[in-house]
């Protein structure tokens, strides 16, 4: 049997990590043999250190706290199911890059990034978060129960906005 690759999927916010981007190995497989894995750090700091406030660490802008989270195996592109994955996948955005860079500016994880020799991949999330709103983490949401959805716009036009520089 081939080494599957995985992704860490929120189906509540339609978001997922994917450990690649991390460095991490991909397949699950590795994940599982007690590695130091970024992914997994990422998705501990989104679920817990969200929910609870210390006074000298500030929170993530991005949070998973409350969200429902699975782990997908990523089918083979000569597997029947592909299809069913990617059209279920489609309207799902990768945040690794925002959580990759939510783990750099952490005092306390920054100097592991460097130790495992991952500035390469914080660089390229940085590089990628700054190439414009495609690479970004989500602007929607679903909205708690009862309340409409709010949509903020990625760029000033859409908001109605001048999106010329002001000097």
């Amino acid at each position: 049997m081939a080494s599957q690759r995985y992704l860490i999927v929120n189906t509540t916010l339609n978001e997922y990590l994917d450990p690649a981007a991390f460095g991490d190995s991909p397949t699950l497989d590795a994940a599982s043999v007690g590695a130091v894995s970024f992914t997994w750090l990422a998705l501990r700091k989104l679920l817990v250190d969200t929910t609870r406030r210390l006074p000298d660490k500030p929170l993530p802008l991005i949070s998973w706290a409350g969200s429902r989270v699975c782990v997908v195996i990523v089918p083979d592109e000569d597997d029947p199911e592909r299809d069913f994955y990617d059209r279920a996948m489609s309207d799902v955005n990768d945040i690794s890059a925002a959580a990759l860079c939510m783990l750099d500016d952490d005092p306390d994880v920054s100097p592991w990034l460097d130790k495992f020799n991952r500035t390469y991949v914080v660089r390229e999330a940085r590089r990628a978060l700054a190439a414009g709103p495609k690479a970004q983490p989500r602007q929607t949401g679903l909205a708690a129960p009862g309340q409409p959805e709010v949509e903020t716009p990625t760029d000033p036009s859409a908001a109605g906005g001048d999106d010329s520089v002001k000097g």
